[in-house]
């Protein structure tokens, strides 16, 4: 059965950072997709695709610390079936 639901995060980072998360996420095509929700407070969602959570785990634990990343909400699954 292919997995229907995203997980999403939501991440206080430093503002001025927010475009090398972008980038960073973007180098791992198909993995996840930023939303900046608040440029000025640096509050962004990853919606991450269905089991690359791992990946996105390893990112955050590696560039974290640099970026200024701290998770703000508890994890959700959203669903995507149509």
């Amino acid at each position: 059965m292919i997995p229907t639901f995203s997980t999403v995060r939501r991440y206080l980072i430093d503002p001025p950072k927010i475009h090398f998360l972008t980038f960073i996420i973007e180098a791992y095509e198909g993995v996840a997709v930023v939303t900046t929700e608040d440029r000025k407070a640096g509050i962004v969602r990853l919606e991450i695709s269905p089991g690359q959570e791992n990946i996105i785990d390893e990112i955050v634990a590696r560039e974290g610390k640099e970026l200024g990343m701290k998770e703000i909400v508890a994890e959700k699954e959203v669903d995507n079936s149509c």
